[in-house]
């Protein structure tokens, strides 16, 4: 009878045998073999970062695309031109990520059937790719039958391959598309400074510095001083940031017969940002159908979409800030009211709103907030005069309601006075903004009387 020891023995020496064999010999080999397997299957063996040069040819036009050092992609034929890096990207993206999803047909076979049902003779595009001195030509041919893949030819193994490329990456690709569209290069969040010129007038806005940098305010320093619209001057900086050339102009020929046509810029737009300007003009005319943007003589002229024009052409009016009291909600000290049934004077101190003559009184101090800040951000619609004149027929020399506003180093910097009611809206003046405009009158019902602002109105 065998002994169960010896057996027990041989089993585990057989065991940890097959265990080894299946670890240091095996496994790698599998892993080896997997690697292998992956590596044949992708379209090109390139990391996209490593690629330096794109060559692009389609039975239209040959576009050679190069990467410089500081990782910038620029067009060298069939101009010399900045690329669109993001266009780039996709196209690097979509080849170093591609697979061979099945082999066609291998070097040295039988063609069953011409080359032209795979669309290769000739390739809708021929693609050379380099990197680190090695390249890979690859034509893309037709789409695969009920699939989003494309069928090509890799040149260095001369195979036909069915690929998982997406056609739509590929379709349509011109010059246009790898050209860089971005006119100005800046970042709105940097702009320091604002300069507009159309014609004989100036625009000159400068940014506000705050506690932890530059404040999102505007004021104007030119033709007058103020605060500016900053929702307004906002956009329109996102707008410049943001401008997109739909067209270019190349040719210095090209440009001087145009600018025959299109005369004087209408108007010009200056950005100074991280200590550098960045100017663009802007031409239309009644003769020439676009609208056209150049920042420097030796670059193109750019086709660009009108409503940018639009925007810096905007009456004065419209960039400025119209609130009519002319201080901030954090500057008030005193605000006096005067209505025709009654005057009484806030002050606030100590975080808190009181009345002046009675100060023992409590008042309701959500009420007086949002009463507060209703006057102090009220805006004009309408500006009915550029001068505060013949007041008499806007009901403004005696006016409705009287709001004064002093400071908290005791100067009265605002005003607000309401005139006549008419359609909806009340003439007003303010320290805030020259001249007489109109506002809303929904503001003439949203003054509280002294009772209303009491902390036990509500139960009285």
């Amino acid at each position: 009878m065998a002994n169960p020891v010896r057996i027990t023995l041989v089993l585990a020496l057989i065991l940890g045998g097959l265990g080894a064999y299946v670890y240091f010999v095996d496994l790698p080999q599998s892993q080896e073999a997997l690697q292998q397997t992956q590596e044949e299957r992708r379209l090109i063996p390139f990391d996209d970062r490593a690629i330096s040069h794109l060559t692009m040819k389609t039975r239209e036009e040959e576009i050679i695309l190069m990467r410089d050092d500081k990782n910038r992609w620029h067009i060298t034929q069939p101009i010399i031109a900045p690329a669109d890096s993001r266009e780039v990207r996709k196209i690097l993206r979509a080849l170093t990520i591609g697979k061979i999803q099945r082999v066609i047909q291998q070097e040295g076979e039988d063609k069953d059937q011409d080359d032209d049902q795979y669309g290769l003779t000739p390739p809708h595009m021929i693609l050379t790719i380099t990197a680190g001195g090695t390249s890979e030509m690859i034509d893309l041919g037709n789409r695969a039958p009920l699939s989003s893949t494309l069928y090509a030819r890799k040149h260095s193994d001369n195979i036909i391959i069915l690929t998982t490329l997406n056609p739509l990456t590929f379709a349509n690709k011109s010059l246009h598309t790898f050209r860089k569209k971005e006119i100005l290069s800046f970042d709105t969040a940097q702009a320091e400074k604002f300069q507009i010129d159309r014609g004989d007038e100036t625009l000159i806005l400068i940014r506000q510095p705050g506690a932890h940098g530059l404040s999102p305010n505007w004021s104007f320093r030119s033709p007058m001083k103020g605060p500016a619209d900053r929702t307004t001057v906002g956009l329109l900086l996102r707008d410049l940031e943001g401008l997109q050339a739909q067209g270019f102009v190349d040719s210095q020929s090209e440009k001087e017969e145009l600018f025959k046509k299109l005369g004087a810029p209408t108007v010009r737009a200056t950005v100074h940002a991280r200590n550098r300007d960045h100017t663009v003009s802007f031409f239309q005319s009644p003769d020439v159908q676009d609208t056209y943007a150049m920042t420097k003589n030796e670059n193109p002229l750019y086709r660009i979409a009108p409503d940018i024009v639009a925007g810096l052409t905007k009456d004065i009016f419209k960039l400025r800030d119209k609130r009519l009291l002319g201080m901030e909600k954090q500057e008030l000290a005193i605000l006096a009211v005067k209505t025709p049934a009654e005057s009484y004077t806030l002050v606030h101190q100590s975080g808190e709103w009181v009345i002046e003559d009675d100060i023992s009184q409590i008042l309701n101090q959500d009420v007086v907030r949002l009463f507060v800040s209703r006057v102090v951000d009220l805006p004009a619609e309408f500006r009915v005069a550029k001068e505060e004149t013949t007041l008499g027929r806007y009901g403004l020399d005696s006016p409705t309601v009287e709001i004064r506003a002093t400071d908290m180093r005791g100067q009265e910097r605002g005003r607000l006075l309401l005139g006549k009611s008419r359609k909806g809206l009340v003439y007003a003046t303010g320290a805030g903004l020259p001249g007489v405009h109109q506002a809303r009158s929904l503001i003439l019902t949203q003054i509280p009387s002294r009772h209303q602002i009491l902390a036990d109105s509500s139960s009285r």
